[in-house]
């Protein structure tokens, strides 16, 4: 009787303990839904964008830190609305040139340096890129995709320190990302 207690205590503590990894907040806008490993902060703040000018942008953010149990020391997304005459998705030479000109200034604000070549991804038959980023003088890679749907440039980031590798949050964070 006691063994069966027993097996029974250990399936109980699995099943709790699968449980709470598996419980992840999941932030719905209008536009898309996403899972975070804890609730994120959300800010707004404006984007000076080249060709452009000034605009409002919406991120939200999650930053465990790099002492805690999580593997990863941050995980964020932001997204921006723009005038269709200025980008969308409709127009793939515009949004080449906007994915570009997005990622290369966000390696710059990271003071990094993009590690390979970005991959050609699409997400309900929208463009977008996925790309790594090395920065933090090399103790941080962020792993990021980005996607245009119409006029509105997401992109989102798992951030880990560059000696823990890869972990499966990242992917987690990465795929959890729908559209509305």
């Amino acid at each position: 009787m006691k063994q069966l207690n027993f097996a029974i205590l250990i399936l109980l503590t699995g099943f709790f303990s699968c449980q709470s990894q598996t419980s992840w907040y999941k932030v719905e806008t209008k536009y898309f839904t996403l899972q975070f490993p804890k609730k994120p902060v959300m800010t707004h703040s404006t984007l000076l964008i080249d060709g452009y000018g000034n605009a409002e942008t919406t991120s939200y953010t999650y930053e465990p830190g790099e002492n805690g149990t999580d593997p990863n020391i941050g995980y964020t997304i932001f997204f921006v609305v723009l005038p269709e005459s200025y980008v969308s998705s409709t127009n793939a030479e515009r949004a080449n040139a906007y994915f570009s000109l997005a990622i290369e200034n966000g390696v710059k604000v990271l003071k990094g340096k993009k590690l390979g070549e970005e991959k050609v991804i699409t997400k309900n038959d929208y463009p977008g890129r996925e790309y790594y980023v090395l920065a933090r003088e090399g103790r941080m890679k962020m792993s990021s995709r980005c996607y245009l749907v119409r006029n509105v440039y997401f992109n989102f980031s798992v951030g880990t320190l560059s000696n823990k590798g890869t972990n499966e949050s990242i992917s987690k964070f990465l795929n959890s990302f729908t559209l509305k």
